[in-house]
């Protein structure tokens, strides 16, 4: 069976360096991903969360992925 765009349903990308270094492999092998909300300050609002992905994006570079953003609640 070849799966020709699985999905990430739970992925840690972390922040800053972290984020540029892992984005672009998990990029390359997925089409899209469930992000995990849990940085340091976690994302609890919609604003931090929009800045996030546009981060994800950037690291992504040229590659067809679609973040699935989600919010830490507490």
């Amino acid at each position: 069976m070849i799966l020709k765009n699985p999905l990430d349903m739970h992925l840690h990308l972390r922040d800053n360096q972290m984020l540029e270094l892992i984005a672009p492999f998990s990029a390359r092998d997925f089409c899209a991903a469930v992000i995990m909300p849990n940085l340091i300050p976690p994302l609890c609002n919609l604003e931090d969360l929009k800045a996030y992905k546009m981060r994800i994006l950037k690291a992504c570079k040229d590659e067809n992925f679609t973040p699935l953003m989600t919010l830490f609640f507490k």
